[in-house]
């Protein structure tokens, strides 16, 4: 029991550097790469991901600087307005085109968080990366680029929705 216990402490501190996402550019198509890089830069819980062209308004750049604007799907449904880097805004061009934002390999849009994460977590297993890399882990280098950014606990806390 304890090794179990272990090994979910560990993956729990895993997260995404510059040359994992590299290697698993390589090999995912752009679909799996766009999901992975909107976590990465948003840290968005996976159905969140699949409910922002649905949900989410991109606001104009004010001070150099993009912002999506949505309301979680989880249950406290809590406001978020984050920043959006390159991979969202070319996520919501994508949907301004008539474009599903996040699409399978068929062009239809992927509905399902679960789908998300196995797409991810699959393709992530085709790179040889670390299994404790997957999705949830780019919430988590999310929350710790923020944190080597300077950023507070408690706008950490308020843009997981945890505040």
């Amino acid at each position: 029991m304890s090794m179990i216990q272990n090994q979910d402490a560990t993956r729990t501190l895993k997260t995404w550097t510059d040359v994992d996402v590299d290697a698993f550019c390589q090999v995912a198509p752009e679909a799996v790469v766009r999901m992975l890089k909107i976590g990465l830069e948003t840290a968005v819980r996976p159905k969140d991901l699949v409910e922002l062209e649905d949900i989410a308004v991109l606001e104009d750049e004010v001070g150099g600087t993009s912002w999506l604007r949505f309301t979680s799907s989880k249950k406290n449904r809590r406001r978020h307005r984050l920043p959006a880097g390159p991979a969202t805004r070319e996520a919501m061009r994508e949907v301004e085109a008539g474009r599903p934002m996040i699409a399978n390999s068929r062009g239809e849009r992927i509905t399902s968080g679960t789908l998300v994460v196995k797409l991810v977590n699959a393709w992530r297993a085709r790179a040889s990366l670390d299994a404790g890399l997957g999705y949830m882990a780019a919430r988590r280098t999310a929350v710790a680029r923020w944190s080597a950014e300077g950023m507070s606990d408690g706008e950490i806390a308020r843009r997981l929705g945890r505040s």
